[in-house]
């Protein structure tokens, strides 16, 4: 029997002087659509290669790559709001009890406020379109003229082959 080692990588950190993201003990990232970070990858195949690697590497975008996500994240923004069915489905006193909750809340982005939910099925969407935004405004203006900073969690299985 043989014993082969495959690599998986099952978070990050995100550093731009300090941590501004992070996601760490999936079983392998690569498998999460949920996530924000590997939407984001899915967008910009050369970082997604480059991450999926397994080594630390930088992100700096260029203009016309910022103003491509920019316009991505802007049309999910209305896309929320065009499907927001919520508005005509709850009466005010409700509206009002979700905003206390802050499970309706105001989301700024590019001198615009969007009110959005963070409930039932819009949930998941609106948090990765929040991280696109976080990703968004560090990649826009990074503390570090060489960009942020992408560490990969590796974790290493052992997988045990039979031999015929």
């Amino acid at each position: 029997m043989t014993i082969k080692k495959i690599m998986k990588i099952t978070g990050y950190k995100i550093i731009d002087e300090k941590e501004i993201m992070s996601c760490s003990g999936l079983i392998e990232l690569k498998n999460c659509e949920n996530n924000g970070f590997v939407f984001f990858l899915k967008i910009f195949p050369d970082l997604e290669k480059e991450f999926y690697s397994g080594e630390t590497f930088r992100i700096k975008l260029n203009k016309e790559s910022l103003l491509f996500l920019e316009k991505l994240i802007k049309d999910r923004l209305k896309y929320t709001i065009e499907n927001a069915t919520w508005k005509k489905e709850f009466n005010d006193q409700k509206i009002n009890f979700l905003k206390k909750g802050n499970r309706i809340y105001n989301l700024e982005f590019g001198g615009e406020v969007y009110e959005i939910n963070n409930f039932g099925q819009r949930n998941l969407y609106n948090r990765i379109t929040e991280t696109l935004i976080s990703l968004y405004e560090r990649l826009k203006s990074p503390k570090d003229k060489l960009g942020v900073k992408v560490i990969p969690e590796i974790t290493i299985d052992d997988i045990a082959l039979s031999r015929k």
